[in-house]
């Protein structure tokens, strides 16, 4: 038969371990309120280790999801400047293009300029040419033949420039607000990639927590199921 003191150890030893987890009892053996007890806050930890582990485990989900978006966003911000470059190039092209357009047209002006004036000049004091420029009647004949076929000529051309240089004028318009549109969208994918960026740290952080949680939560359904262990 133990001794009084030895019963008196044993008590101590198991309302230790009883305290070790989480529950106040007296001297003796446990009753059957306190065994509910213990299995009510083990199923409360095992639930809130598996609701943290499932978190978790979303959140990984989650978190991938929006680090492929964010792949696709960078190669279409990417693209985006690509074609930025290009539209760049286009314009550059049509810049010097308009610029020789204008250089021909200034020419036709003068030229069409001179051929009026000379045509003029025939007309309207023939005498006065043929003492300046002593010619024979035919030769003066085939010079108003000339200028007056020139004159149609370099007012077709003078009409081609213009057009040319209104339908390049209109394609540079398009390609500029093409180019303005293209600076909106790559703006508007920078600002989604920014916040994507932003989403990913909070996710991250939450499921940080979550993780901790569990390892919490596992540790002490472990004491709570074995507390002999403590």
């Amino acid at each position: 038969v133990a001794s009084e003191p030895m019963k008196f150890f044993r008590l101590f030893l198991f309302g230790l371990l009883i305290s070790c987890a989480g529950v106040s009892v007296s001297y003796g053996a446990p009753t059957q309120d306190d065994l509910r007890r213990i299995e009510d806050q083990l199923r409360k930890e095992r639930k809130t280790q598996q609701e943290a582990e499932r978190k978790s485990s979303q959140l990984a989900g989650e978190i991938k999801n929006v680090q492929k978006q964010m792949v696709r966003s960078a190669k279409a911000v990417q693209e985006k400047e690509d074609l930025l470059e290009k539209l760049k190039n286009q314009l550059e092209d049509l810049q010097k293009q308009e610029e020789e357009l204008k250089k021909n047209l200034a020419l036709s002006d003068k030229q069409m300029v001179e051929v009026v004036t000379a045509l003029q000049t025939l007309a309207l004091r023939p005498n006065e040419v043929v003492l300046l420029e002593p010619q024979s009647p035919i030769m003066h004949l085939r010079s108003r033949m000339m200028l007056n076929y020139a004159l149609p000529v370099v007012k077709t051309m003078n009409a081609q420039f213009l057009k040319d240089l209104s339908d390049l004028s209109e394609t540079k318009s398009k390609i500029e607000e093409q180019a303005n549109k293209v600076k909106t969208t790559q703006a508007q994918l920078n600002e989604r990639t920014s916040q994507m960026n932003k989403l990913i740290r909070q996710k991250t952080l939450l499921q940080a927590q979550y993780d901790a949680t569990h390892k919490k939560s596992k540790k002490r359904v472990v004491a709570l199921a074995n507390p002999e262990k403590d």
